[in-house]
């Protein structure tokens, strides 16, 4: 009888553990005992994301990851939080409390896109780190990503933590940039140009 009443008990602690689920704020603005204030600004405006122009058309996401992963290797939650808009709003996403599937020390990257690429990260650039090509494709000309921080995400119902030691970070431009063996060769023919016509 203990051995069944042992059985069942394991049991159950292995699928509590397999369908945990951390709780954080996910939200770049917060106050109380851990505030986070990381506004995300447009390196070509330096204003807010979300601001003038480009007001309603930037989105947030969140990826993550057992601690210490490496940026490339986290996954995707699928969030789509639209950063708020107004002098005071622009450059702040507030997307409140939220479940992962994971709990325990968490490495998090927050990472922004224009909706003019489209309405999901994966849309827009083509899933996990995201490629340039098909953000640019897409009519994306910036995007962000935020330093990765590390949280203990407690279970359920615990409070959930904010998103403290989130930094300020800025969405740059995506545009192509040639590499260096490209402006070199460049160079190259442009010198070559050079001597002949001087040859003459």
């Amino acid at each position: 009888m203990k051995r069944i009443l042992l059985t069942v008990a394991l049991g159950l602690a292995t699928t509590a553990g397999a369908f945990a689920q951390g709780e954080l704020v996910f939200a770049n603005f917060a106050g109380g005992a851990s505030p986070v204030n990381a506004r995300v600004t447009e390196q070509a405006t330096g204003q807010p994301v979300n601001s003038g122009a480009s007001a309603n058309g930037w989105f947030a996401d969140l990826f993550y990851g057992p601690a210490g992963a490496a940026v490339s290797s986290l996954t995707d939650a699928g969030f789509a939080v639209a950063f708020k808009t107004g002098t005071g709003g622009s450059g702040y996403f507030l997307g409140g409390a939220t479940t992962l599937p994971t709990t325990g020390n968490t490495e998090l990257q927050v990472r922004v896109w224009q909706l003019a690429a489209g309405s999901s990260w994966a849309a827009a650039t083509g899933g996990g780190i995201g490629t340039a090509a098909t953000y640019t494709q897409h009519g994306g000309t910036e995007w962000g990503y935020s330093t990765p921080i590390t949280l203990n995400l407690p279970t359920s119902p615990t409070p959930s933590p904010t998103m403290s030691g989130l930094a300020a970070f800025q969405a740059l431009s995506v545009a192509p940039i040639p590499e260096p063996t490209t402006l070199a060769l460049g160079g190259l023919g442009a010198a070559a140009l050079f001597l002949i016509r001087r040859r003459k």
